[in-house]
């Protein structure tokens, strides 16, 4: 069955079309727009004043900032290097529920 089979089996799968569209990269991609947006157009908006300059600098080091943490957060989320901690009698039951019995060792 090929995709234009399968488009005209599930209808309803509308959502899924535009999703193939989505790439996981696009909120990096949008996110550094806006920030680039507010670390250019923000210190164009200080007013006059004798810390102009020093407002300035903390504008642009705040969306730098921002954005640094944010797509360091968003990149640790894509491959976690730590999962989730789970009691043996969790795995046990999960390895019954989907069929594969728990291995045991004998000493």
């Amino acid at each position: 069955m090929d995709s234009d089979d399968k488009d005209k089996a599930f209808p309803s799968d509308g959502i899924s079309k535009s999703l193939k569209s989505f790439d996981i990269h696009t909120p990096i991609y949008i996110l550094t727009v806006v920030f680039a947006v507010i670390f250019i157009i923000g210190p164009l908006l200080v007013r006059k004043g004798p810390n102009k300059e020093i407002v300035r600098c903390g504008i642009m080091l705040t969306a730098f900032s921002m954005w640094i943490f944010w797509v360091t957060v968003y990149i640790g989320q894509m491959n976690p290097l730590v999962g989730p901690r789970l009691n043996n009698t969790t795995l046990a039951w999960i390895a019954y529920a989907w069929g594969k019995p728990a291995k045991t060792e004998t000493l």
